[in-house]
């Protein structure tokens, strides 16, 4: 009995010493809520608001690449055990110089069966000529030819098309003559992630490293449009795919309403994102977050090619899935919310301290000290996400530019989607109704033929 009441004797001690404590910080609230206008305090209220749901997106969105790579080190993701054939499908547009410099490290991959097919799309430089030396070389390679007049459909789209016929593999690896893998595991890396039930493998994509204030945007920009594109798949659903290193299975293209690209022949691009976006379910496609599975574009960013790039993602991201197009806008919107929101109120408040007055209080302080301190926890999770996942991948590390670089982006993609819009007609070839019994009915047998007759 003793106990209880002793007990219930030091319960009543510290509840008066919380009531006190309770009442004076309503005093000082009360003080402080005071001192500025009402619209003022809702307003930072609103900013606290979208500082928590970008807390939310980098935890569970952008940072989800970096826990899968952890991960994936760690020996937590459970892989395939089998190795199946592969051919890796290469697309060439008067790339001589490029195929001569990065097909021997297409050859060099560790792995037990694969072959490599390149599709040559109707090039007018010394890429004939470099492709039939190469297949004197290697057995394990294939090349086939996009004759010029076929000008009624997409041509990356036909040779793509081209590329998957020909292919003997099961998995078949996309990507383009200016890229070269960043490793010997290259294949192995991206195969080994085909459990049961998985259809496609997005694997990473980056640009070779190089100077100058434009490139390291280019790059940067790259970089996160590879880990968004990688984190709305691991944390909402597959919503499009990248040409210049995709994995899939055969069949899923030819399941495909019978071709890979039934749903958009009448567009030139899509070849790559639209496929996936067709294609895809909420389980049939993982990611792989490893260095080995990069694959590096050497072409230069500055050249057409980044800008052709993003315009056709431009006009081809009208038809991705709704609900991780709906995340990244949330973001975006709540990202100039509270970083643009957030500064205008740090300054108004700040300029509204009298700094000659006498009777001047800290509490004239605590709003301007909650918004810098917001402001400052947001860039730390933004500056150690972006190096945790350029960790992973071992790509160029961006410290305090992705702070700028973040706010420029989305300009960025507003500005093409307006240039997209514009040259909209452009971008189709006009409709083309075909007999479903006859289009694009290529035989199996014309490309069953003994490899040295390609």
């Amino acid at each position: 009995m003793l106990f209880f009441s002793k007990n219930f004797f030091i319960f009543l001690f510290f509840s008066q010493i919380y009531a006190i404590f309770a009442a004076h910080l309503r005093i000082q609230t009360m003080e402080f809520l005071s001192s500025y206008p009402l619209w003022l305090v809702y307003s930072v209220a609103g900013v606290v608001i979208f500082w928590f749901i970008q807390l939310l997106l980098w935890l569970i969105v952008w940072a989800a690449p970096a826990r899968r790579g952890k991960r994936e080190k760690r020996g937590k993701v459970a892989f395939a055990r089998s190795a199946p054939s592969v051919s890796v499908v290469i697309y060439a547009h008067n790339q001589a110089d490029a195929l001569l410099r990065n097909l021997p490290e297409f050859f060099a991959q560790q792995y037990p069966d694969f072959e490599v097919i390149v599709v040559d799309d109707a090039s007018s430089d010394e890429t004939p000529d470099v492709l039939k030396m190469m297949e004197q070389r290697n057995d394990h390679f294939i090349h086939t030819h996009l004759d010029d007049e076929m000008r009624t459909l997409s041509r990356r789209k036909l040779a793509f098309m081209l590329g998957v016929k020909a292919a003997h593999g099961e998995i078949v690896i996309a990507t383009q003559a200016q890229c070269t893998p960043s490793s010997e595991e290259w294949i192995a890396s991206v195969v080994r992630n085909f459990n049961e039930g998985i259809d496609f493998v997005l694997a990473p994509v980056a640009y070779e490293n190089r100077a100058g204030f434009l490139s390291r945007f280019y790059s940067y920009d790259l970089f996160q449009r590879m880990i968004t594109l990688f984190g709305l798949t691991l944390a909402v659903r597959p919503y499009a795919g990248w040409g210049t290193n995709l994995a899939f299975r055969k069949e899923v293209f030819f399941a495909n309403h019978n071709q890979g690209f039934a749903n958009h022949l009448n567009i030139h691009p899509g070849e790559d994102d639209l496929f996936v976006a067709d294609v895809s379910t909420r389980s049939n496609v993982t990611v792989e977050c490893s260095s080995q599975a990069l694959i590096i574009d050497q072409q230069s960013p500055l050249s057409y090619g980044w800008s052709r790039e993003r315009k056709n993602r431009a006009f081809t991201s009208h038809w991705y899935h709704r609900w991780p197009m709906s995340v990244r806008l949330l973001d975006i919107l709540s990202r100039y919310l509270f970083v643009l929101g957030a500064w205008a109120l740090l300054v108004f408040t700040l300029l509204r301290v009298d700094w000659t007055s006498p009777s001047l209080s800290y509490v004239q302080f605590i709003l301007p000290a909650v918004l810098l301190l917001l402001l400052l926890l947001r860039a730390t999770w933004v500056i150690s996400v972006n190096l945790l996942n350029a960790r992973i991948f071992r790509l160029r590390r961006f410290w305090l530019s992705p702070l700028f670089w973040e706010l420029i982006t989305p300009v960025v993609d507003f500005v093409f989607k307006m240039r997209a819009h514009d040259s909209r007609k452009t971008f189709y070839v006009g409709y083309i109704k075909l007999p479903s019994s006859s289009r694009f009915r290529f035989k199996r047998s014309d490309f069953d033929r003994p490899r040295s007759s390609f």
